[in-house]
């Protein structure tokens, strides 16, 4: 879920050591949603439900606040 969601979004991860991950514009454009950045923060809006996330800028990223569901398998 996100921070202004009304639906669960499906987001694919790849497994690695970092500390943030990292969000490609043109993907989130591919999911049929605008993307929408100023110089205080932004916002992504999706074209299909109407939904709006908010976007949050630190410095010079943007961030969104998610919640990730705990996986119902484990990893070895």
């Amino acid at each position: 879920m996100t921070e202004g969601g009304h639906l669960p979004k499906l987001m694919n991860f790849q497994i690695c050591d970092v500390h943030k991950a990292l969000l490609s514009a043109p993907k989130v454009c591919d999911m049929n949603y605008r993307c929408i950045l100023t110089k205080t923060g932004g916002q992504l809006e999706g074209m299909e439900f109407g939904d709006e996330i908010p976007l949050h800028r630190n410095g010079s990223l943007y961030f969104m606040r998610v919640w990730v569901r705990e996986a119902d398998f484990a990893r070895l």
